[in-house]
């Protein structure tokens, strides 16, 4: 990745504002590391926020992805972590249009979860409606033994 600094106007003595010079300074020191699509300091990644839930016989987790298709995420199901990812294209823009604010997300996301008890890794359903996943896993009897024959 590479970071182009730009130089800036040098400022007269009349004209030099503390507070000013420090956010500009702000400003380009976190366009360095975060880059300029960064909309502003405060700016957060794409990270949608989920609910898990366990019952008696499954976990379930769900997902808010508004704005995605099935077709864009991605679930997995690896030593008990549950990881789903994703991508939104961001839209094209109108050249004639004049936009006052931009505010939703688009770019790529990873979230991963640890679930707290043993699920079966063969018995997981995965469900996309109006925005919302919802990942069903059923849960494995921990308190059940089984008898082993002993050969000879």
């Amino acid at each position: 990745m590479t970071t182009a600094i730009a130089k800036r106007e040098p400022r007269t003595l009349g004209s030099w504002e503390p507070f000013q010079a420090m956010r500009d300074e702000f400003e380009g020191l976190w366009n360095q590391v975060v880059g300029e699509r960064a909309p502003g300091w405060l700016a957060t990644p794409l990270m949608p926020p989920l609910d898990l839930k366990e019952t008696s016989s499954a976990v379930e987790v769900r997902m808010d992805l508004p704005g995605f298709d099935a077709d864009d995420i991605d679930v997995q199901l690896n030593n008990n972590v549950l990881t789903v990812s994703g991508a939104r294209e961001e839209e094209k823009k109108e050249e004639k249009a004049t936009f006052h604010r931009i505010e939703r997300r688009s770019g790529s996301f990873a979230r991963s979860v640890a679930i707290p008890v043993r699920v079966a890794e063969e018995k997981v359903d995965a469900k996309f409606r109006n925005g919302v996943l919802t990942v069903s896993l059923q849960k494995i009897e921990n308190g059940k033994s089984r008898k082993i024959k002993v050969q000879e």
